[in-house]
């Protein structure tokens, strides 16, 4: 079943007051949503009625050996429909438009009997049912997500439309015209986008040999010799050791246009270096940073008769691409991670780098607006905050990044992945602090 789409024709259309270049409209829960019904096509009825409504609903579903759907609804539109006229007569000429003022409030609270509505029940629910909690839990923001791991598919999300409808009589006939306009709904942060993103610093020891550590020697061709002394990991080929240093988020925030920090540096140990080279700072290229995030979504539902059993299965999304290995590459100047000593941090008492490469400062790095839009364009994949309501839960994002650096011709890869924690927007969306 997919998401509801938007509908429109001359015979009846929606728009809203703030209406912008996108297609999906954004609110949040208690916000007013101020709009038109308009019909271009002409028409002469003696009895005509206009309806608006707001809809909010969850849907998910299974496909394996059977097909099982579960729907939920947060709460009944007939509480957020709105009758513009009814029982009227109603004459457009050719060439004209005629148009009606709407006004809809988004609920702030999920409806606890229109949650029960479909045989819903606590042993459905990842919430508590109960009527004082449910009054208590703020409407979810939506939510897109498909997977197909083998051996089944799954589709989950979480929809909010306005539905006009229109049924005019003529000749004892009616006949009904429908519009649709989908909204996101989001949950904002009432708190100012952070500027902290509760960096995490890892650090990998690497090795390199090469006869170009040699001062001077940087691009001289290797002799035949030279490379199979190489080969064979022959003691007279200099050899560099290094420490990476890398400080990543395990926060992030959608909507914030600070610069997402993602720091690294080189820290030579000279203990394990050739004495030839020793005490010699090395050039280090950065050749790509790539930042990934992929994240679990799990979900509980009731199907729909004749099925009354509880299903309950989880899936993990398709990597993110948040930062593209291409991006170091598109720089028109190469870029080198700073070498040097280390130097005692005052905060936590560790040594790290004097000298660090901010690349998250170097590529503007953020969650702002414009970069969740071209993520979305790439993936196809909304990136959404962390939540957990009735029968969806989104969690477990993990974040993997990957680094590539050449010393002397020689290149090296390190890598990691841990949990991070994506927060919801703060409203409003503001410039960056500083």
């Amino acid at each position: 079943m997919p998401q509801t789409p938007f509908s429109s024709s001359a015979e009846l259309g929606i728009r809203l007051e703030d209406s912008t270049a996108s297609s999906i409209f954004s609110y949040s829960p208690g916000d007013v949503v101020i709009g038109q019904i308009y019909r271009k096509a002409s028409t002469a009825s003696p009895h005509a009625t206009l309806t608006v409504s707001l809809h909010g609903r969850s849907v998910c579903e299974l496909r394996t050996k059977g097909f099982y759907t579960g729907k939920l609804n947060f709460f009944y539109p007939s509480r957020t429909s709105q009758t513009l006229f009814t029982d009227k007569p109603l004459h457009i000429q050719a060439r004209e438009e005629a148009v009606w003022y709407f006004s809809i409030t988004v609920p702030s609270f999920v409806d606890h009997s229109a949650l029960l509505s479909n045989g819903f029940r606590q042993k459905h629910s990842y919430l508590s049912l109960a009527p004082a909690d449910v009054a208590a839990q703020c409407l979810p923001s939506s939510f897109n997500f498909k997977a197909a791991p083998p051996g089944y598919a799954l589709t989950a999300f979480i929809e909010y439309y306005i539905q006009a409808e229109l049924k005019v009589h003529r000749g004892g006939s009616t006949k009904t015209h429908q519009a649709i306009l989908p909204l996101r709904v989001e949950q904002l942060s009432p708190e100012p986008p952070i500027i902290n993103f509760n960096e995490k610093r890892r650090s990998f020891f690497q090795r390199v040999s090469s006869p170009r550590l040699v001062p001077g020697m940087e691009s001289t061709e290797l002799s035949l010799s030279q490379k199979l002394q190489k080969l064979v990991g022959s003691s007279k080929v200099p050899k560099f050791a290094f420490r990476v240093h890398v400080e990543v988020p395990t926060t992030m925030q959608l909507g914030n246009e600070n610069q997402i920090p993602l720091r690294i540096g080189i820290e030579p140990l000279w203990e394990s270096t050739s004495d030839n080279i020793r005490g010699m700072l090395q050039r280090i290229k950065l050749e790509s940073f790539t930042v990934r995030i992929r994240f679990d979504v799990r979900v509980k539902f009731r199907p729909e008769e004749p099925f009354t059993f509880p299903i309950d299965i989880d899936a993990t999304s398709p990597d993110l691409e948040l930062l593209s290995p291409n991006s170091i590459q598109a720089l028109t100047t190469d870029i080198y991670i700073p070498c040097s000593e280390t130097s005692t941090t005052a905060s936590t008492g560790e040594r790290v780098p004097s000298q660090l490469l901010d690349i998250g400062e170097l590529l503007n790095f953020n969650l702002g607006r414009k970069n969740l839009d071209r993520i979305k364009t790439g993936s196809g994949v909304q990136l959404d905050p962390c939540f957990s309501t009735y029968n969806i839960q989104h969690s477990n994002n993990e974040l993997s990044w990957e680094l590539r650096g050449g010393v002397a011709g020689e290149g090296f890869k390190v890598s990691g992945m841990h949990r991070i924690k994506i927060l919801p927007a703060s409203t409003p969306f503001t410039e960056p602090a500083g």
